[in-house]
């Protein structure tokens, strides 16, 4: 299940059989983030109340052109035990002077909200006193860790109406490149060296639509 939270209309967004779709309009983090700062929002959502497993996924492009877009955005979540989750969207245009695109927002199955939570990472790491220590010990939790989810996002950027080239993100390869910085700065990446989703947890993630490199 996805929830869209960004300046487009809902003809744009194409939830298949995987998602829901909603035209929330507005950045500011849309409805569901405001329910969760703002005391009294009346909401059915779960995410909000944390009564499910739930992520937002802030998509961050570039900046130029002024007519700079991306279509046919694809976001596909998966889990240990394969795929949980996945959502389109026809056409993406910059809502914020960062390169910021919009928000989506995934409620995870009931499948997976219901695994485990006995022993999240910061519990664990939180017992081990060297930094470096740490950092090991997470590398370690990621190849185990049932609520580790993995995110892929493809898409084509477009100038105007004419095509770029291609754009894609994975949070396996962000997390590779957040081992390699830990190996250096160990105490600016603890806790966020692999992408995980607790027991009724809402988690903020980001994901940059980068240009996929060609060889020639």
């Amino acid at each position: 299940m996805a929830y869209f939270s960004t300046r487009l209309p809902a003809s744009s967004l194409d939830s298949g059989d995987s998602g829901r779709r909603r035209g929330t309009l507005g950045l500011a983090l849309g409805l569901l983030a405001s329910c969760l700062v703002v005391a009294g929002c009346e909401t059915s959502d779960p995410c909000p109340k944390n009564e499910a497993s739930c992520f937002g996924l802030t998509l961050i492009g570039g900046t130029k052109p002024d007519d700079l877009h991306y279509t046919n955005v694809s976001i596909k979540v998966s889990g240990a035990s394969g795929d949980l989750v996945s959502q389109s969207v026809a056409d993406l245009t910059r809502t914020a002077d960062a390169g910021v695109q919009g928000l989506l927002t995934f409620q995870l199955p009931d499948s997976f909200s219901g695994l485990p939570d006995d022993h999240p990472p910061k519990d664990v790491i939180d017992a081990i006193p060297a930094d470096s220590d740490k950092v090991a010990k997470l590398i370690e939790l990621r190849k185990t860790d049932p609520r580790r989810i993995t995110i892929a996002v493809d898409g084509t950027e477009m100038h105007g109406a004419m095509e770029a080239g291609k754009v894609h993100w994975d949070s396996t390869a962000e997390e590779n490149k957040r081992i390699m910085a830990a190996a250096t700065e160990p105490s600016e990446w603890l806790n966020l060296l692999y992408f995980r989703v607790g027991k009724d947890q809402y988690v903020d993630f980001r994901a940059f639509l980068l240009p996929v490199k060609t060889t020639s």
